[in-house]
């Protein structure tokens, strides 16, 4: 959650430091962007100091807060858990060094105690667990763990392939054609995506509230028409017809592009890094989560190097429009696919994920015939459908495959 916060929080700078710096001497003058004057610039006048000040500090200003941060990483203490895991394999000077890390953790020194000896008996428990079980095939194999999986690359699939990362990089360059480039279009578009940048943190702050009280698949569900809608509106408003009608083209690329980050920063931008990390079970959650983000990575660096191509194929209004039918796509696909797990514990989620996918398609169509008869019929007899705690096809032996929870009762 707060992952995804800060990071709409650095997209947000990184489009004030664009707007801040574009005017650093004579960048953004006609004397550094006019290419057909007569005589043209010289590649050496475009990269002397006058004219390159301004897309220097730009790419440079990104490296200020990691510089920050990465100093302020030689300030906190080592990790104790890692510490302890070296410690067991025969560096026992590690145990003082963990101790050490814990009481700079920690109000007192007894705490410190307590949480290393529950840190060693986790890591005991941990390596029990792991004795006899293939992590990697059982991710696969148990059902519980698939549909768990699947649910998560779901959502980490469709945060990419909803387009928000395509606006991001590249609406600048979308904005410039619609506000009719030039030196005052190229300004134009860069307040607009600023003002892109400021909605998407702005709007991710009531997730902080709204994912624990409303529900991650209810988040999901509710957003994601609206996300197709306004990738819609970016897509009419890209359209060459309007070309002759700037304010119309302006007023719908804008309003798609804010109201689309209104409602992808509270539903689709934090709900798959909290989904994906807690859908899983202990001993497979590092491997789950690891695959989550990289199917996360690999689709955000795919969209990003063809997206100049489906501009050149498409152009901006078949792009966004292919956007927003994954948009309506998506909506269905975790209709079906993806489980509840606000306010569950650890032996719930087992219980949740042991329902097969027929199954909990069959309550999801039916949840959404009772939506519609309840709050559009204003049927208010309607009964709401109750979802299975465990499904009949779900056999018995193969929950017993997954690891006892016996560390989480001794802990108590």
């Amino acid at each position: 959650m707060m992952w995804q916060m800060w990071t709409a929080f650095g997209i947000m700078l990184g489009y004030i430091a664009g707007v801040i710096f574009r005017n650093a001497l004579e960048g953004d003058s006609t004397t550094c962007t006019d290419y057909n004057a007569t005589p043209p610039p010289t590649k050496d006048f475009l990269l002397s100091f006058r004219c390159s000040l301004n897309w220097r500090l730009m790419l440079a200003s990104p490296m200020v807060l990691p510089l920050i941060a990465a100093a302020y990483v030689f300030t906190l203490p080592e990790s104790p858990r890692w510490l302890l895991l070296k410690a067991r394999q025969g560096k026992t000077t590690h145990y003082a060094k963990a101790f050490d890390s814990l009481c700079a953790l920690r109000h007192s020194n007894l705490q410190a105690a307590r949480d290393l000896f529950l840190i060693h008996h986790l890591l005991d428990g941990e390596e029990a667990i792991k004795k006899g079980h293939n992590r990697f095939f059982e991710l696969w194999s148990v059902d519980r763990n698939r549909r768990a999986l699947i649910a998560s690359l779901t959502v980490m699939f469709l945060q990419q392939i909803c387009g928000v990362n395509v606006m991001a990089f590249y609406s600048s360059e979308v904005l410039a054609k619609v506000f009719g480039g030039g030196v005052e279009g190229n300004k134009k578009a860069l307040l607009g995506s600023m003002g892109f940048g400021i909605v998407n943190f702005v709007f991710a702050l009531p997730a902080v509230y709204t994912i624990d009280t409303f529900g991650r698949r209810n988040l999901l569900l509710c957003t994601f028409p609206f996300l197709a809608l306004f990738q819609l509106f970016t897509s009419i408003g890209s359209l060459h017809r309007f070309q002759d009608h700037i304010a119309t083209q302006t007023g719908l690329v804008l309003t798609g592009m804010y109201m689309f980050s209104v409602f992808y920063s509270p539903g689709e931008g934090p709900v798959p890094f909290v989904y994906s990390a807690e859908s899983m079970p202990l001993y497979v959650r590092d491997l789950g989560m690891s695959m989550a983000t990289a199917t996360l990575w690999f689709f955000n660096f795919f969209l990003a190097i063809t997206f100049p191509k489906f501009q050149v194929a498409f152009t901006n209004a078949g792009a966004f429009g292919w956007s927003a039918a994954w948009c309506v796509i998506g909506w269905f696909m975790i209709l079906f696919l993806v489980y509840e797990t606000k306010d569950l514990t650890l032996e719930q989620l087992d219980a949740r994920f042991s329902i097969d996918i027929k199954t909990h398609a069959r309550w999801a169509l039916k949840e959404v015939m009772y939506v519609i008869r309840y709050y559009f019929l204003g049927q208010k007899g309607a009964v709401r459908p109750v979802l299975p705690m465990w499904s009949d096809s779900e056999t018995e032996s193969d929950m017993q495959r997954l690891p006892p929870r016996k560390l989480s009762m001794e802990i108590k």
